[in-house]
């Protein structure tokens, strides 16, 4: 079954992949956005594989982004079915529709 989600994410700053003393924060989901400008629809997660002069290529020109906060990582595995809402709205409407 196919699920959709909204999460909200921001270009990515210097203390999203490293502290304030420089050590990498490995395992840092992020979502890169290619030359046409469409951020990709899967997540990649900061580590030691990470081609790092690809990855600086496309962070000094913004085009690394994270979660906006938090919590969005759990709203991503709790996304919601958007097949049930559709189904729900159709029948609300079909019912509406019938008792005018």
């Amino acid at each position: 079954m196919k699920k959709k989600a909204i999460i909200n994410i921001r270009v990515a700053l210097p203390l999203d992949f490293s502290d304030e003393n420089g050590k990498k924060k490995y395992g840092t989901p992020y979502f890169e956005m290619n030359s046409l400008g469409v951020i990709q629809n899967y997540i990649k997660y900061f580590s030691t594989e990470t081609d790092l002069n690809q990855f600086k290529q496309l962070y000094k020109y913004g085009q690394i982004y994270v979660f906006y906060n938090g919590t969005e990582i759990n709203s991503v595995f709790n996304c919601i079915d958007w097949d049930i809402i559709d189904k729900e709205i159709e029948h609300e409407l079909s019912y509406l529709t019938k008792n005018e």
